[in-house]
């Protein structure tokens, strides 16, 4: 697969970029642990000395892959944009390929995982346990591996936060450690 370059937009170029190209986010709700989300587990398991009755497969990495993406987003709210986009700017036609970190997707879906790790007693602790125990720790964990993500990936690329209200109004800014969270 051709490589595709890295860009920086400027302020207006993505305020417009996240305008035109914004979609309403239709959150997965199924109550199946996908092989991700098991590595989340596994990983939660690690930093909270949880022990998991069953052990999954972790995931399986494309080679090559942080080369198929020209810019980062972290977004957060009920709206999102698309993994592919053509984007006209000064330098003509630009192909956008997002990495997308979703975190309220994120949110939602430890929500799910922990339901369904409690209710199946999947997790063994020493000390005793709550769901929201377990959601707080799947968060905590997926947020420490998504700053990992957007720092592998994230190298030399523009990476932008997103917040968008119910509305779909937005506020986007140069990600940084100062402003994630």
């Amino acid at each position: 697969m051709k490589d595709i370059q890295s860009i920086h937009l400027r302020s207006d170029e993505y305020n417009r970029y996240i305008e035109d190209y914004k979609e309403k986010c239709s959150f997965d709700e199924t109550n199946i642990i996908s092989q991700e989300e098991w590595a989340v587990v596994a990983s939660c398991c690690e930093d909270y000395g949880l022990t998991q009755k069953t052990i999954h497969e972790p995931p399986k990495h494309r080679a090559d892959v942080e080369k198929q993406y020209s810019i980062i987003l972290y977004v957060k709210g009920q709206f999102t944009l698309p993994k592919h986009a053509s984007f006209a700017t000064e330098r003509g036609n630009v192909i956008m390929r997002p990495f997308i970190i979703h975190d309220t997707e994120v949110a939602k879906r430890m929500h799910i995982v922990a339901h369904l790790l409690f209710s199946s007693k999947e997790l063994i602790s020493p000390i005793e346990i709550d769901e929201e125990y377990i959601y707080e720790a799947l968060r905590e964990t997926s947020f420490t591996m998504a700053l990992e993500e957007i720092e592998k990936w994230g190298k030399a690329k523009q990476s932008l936060k997103i917040a968008f209200d119910d509305d779909g109004h937005f506020k986007a800014i140069e990600l940084d450690e100062s402003n994630i969270s």
